[in-house]
């Protein structure tokens, strides 16, 4: 078990026992099943546990223990890599349980789980983009709370990932020739990503991208933004190269610009 599993079902321990003074009813069957289910489950026999909470579930649905057996079924599923099953678990637990005191945890595991399976194909990154948008919510939904710090941190490395991703698949499409490709990838990084540490770089091939299909204003245009926000980067005295190479009559017009502002 991994170190994030670990602390997420630290988390989920204290979320169940933040709210187990409910007050019962003395309804000794699903006592007793709750009992046995929590005791497999702290054994290790997710199996068993599994299927008496989802006993409880189907023949208790009112009561408190079938709120908690479904907490325990969509973790269950979450520990054994069944996300299909414990996703599935989760929309029918926001539907039917809809303000409840696990429902920030159910939102957050959604979240997670997304984060889990992003693809890692260079080209597809709906999965990211879901993560992302996910976690998105749970930061601006739960602030102040556990989970704000959390996603924050999450946030910024899909954000970190998808922008590296467009680097490497701009520069493949620089080495093959495909130059339209090339540039809507970087824009994507300096419109999308512009607090990644990949836009400078980004912005540097597109002034080398534009000179070279020459377009010339737009290779201006890039280098001048670039030089406006990072005057002292080694990525805008690249750029500034460049023009001086190929805009010669720009190059003045550029470092006037950069020192005016």
């Amino acid at each position: 078990m991994n170190k994030i599993k670990i602390s997420i079902i630290l988390l989920l321990f204290a979320v169940v026992a933040s709210c187990s003074s409910f007050q019962k009813e003395p309804t000794m069957d699903v006592d007793y099943l709750y009992a046995n289910a929590l005791n497999k489950f702290n054994q290790g026999n997710l199996f068993e546990a599994k299927k008496t909470f989802q006993q409880i579930s189907d023949n208790f649905p009112y009561k408190d223990e079938a709120i908690e057996a479904q907490v325990f079924l969509i973790w269950i599923n979450y520990l054994e890599n069944d996300y299909v099953t414990a996703e599935v678990t989760i929309d029918a637990f926001l539907k039917y349980y809809v303000a409840n005191k696990y429902t920030d945890w159910a939102n957050y595991m959604r979240a997670l789980m997304a984060y889990e399976q992003m693809d890692s194909s260079e080209t597809d990154q709906t999965d990211s983009l879901t993560a992302l948008n996910l976690f998105a919510n749970i930061y601006k939904k739960y602030a102040g709370t556990q989970y704000e710090k959390d996603a924050y941190y999450r946030i910024e490395a899909i954000k970190y990932n998808l922008a590296l991703r467009n680097m490497q698949v701009g520069f493949f499409y620089l080495q093959q020739r495909n130059y339209i490709a090339a540039i809507a990838r970087y824009q994507d990084v300096v419109n999308s990503f512009p607090d990644t540490i990949f836009v400078q770089e980004a912005m540097y091939r597109l002034v080398y991208l534009w000179l070279l299909m020459g377009v010339d204003d737009e290779a201006f245009r890039a280098a001048s933004v670039l030089g406006y926000n990072y005057p002292h980067s080694e990525w805008y005295r690249r750029s500034l190269r460049l023009i001086n190479r190929h805009l010669p009559n720009h190059s003045k017009e550029l470092t006037r610009n950069i020192a005016t502002n």
